[in-house]
């Protein structure tokens, strides 16, 4: 009935605001892996950096480097796969080596065709502390 859609639809939209009130940040990785035989752990090891900057539990980090050969084994499905992945974030992080990967830079340009916060790991850190810096 009209009635029961329109109640279903209220409850909807309670959730949908709840959502929206709880909504992290979602913040993606974005490097060599081609090109670097190392780059679980230098992944690891920048997202580990990057949890220790928000310091936040609202705040979601996406390691690429977690799904690699997981879903797709060649280089073209797995780069659109990614792209998926990262259309769903708010921040692109550009990890050391960036600019030497064809993957990486089609990220980049992604993300910022999207409107999305792309910064290196510097900036990054200073605009997370000017923007969410807590006052105490």
């Amino acid at each position: 009935s009209k009635r029961a859609r329109i109640k279903d639809g209220a409850l909807d939209l309670r959730r949908w605001i709840t959502t929206i009130r709880r909504k992290q940040m979602r913040i993606y990785l974005s490097g060599p892996i081609t090109s670097d035989p190392d780059y679980k752990e230098h992944f690891e090891l920048f997202e580990n950096y990057v949890k220790s900057i928000v310091n936040n539990d609202n705040v979601e980090i996406v390691n690429p480097a977690k799904f690699i050969g997981r879903y797709y084994k060649d280089w073209g499905n797995w780069i659109i796969h990614d792209l998926k992945i990262l259309k769903a974030c708010d921040v692109l992080i550009m990890l050391p080596g960036y600019e030497n990967s064809i993957g990486a830079s089609i990220e980049i340009q992604f993300a910022k065709g999207c409107a999305k916060n792309v910064f290196n790991l510097y900036e990054f850190k200073e605009w997370h502390d000017k923007t969410y810096r807590r006052h105490k």
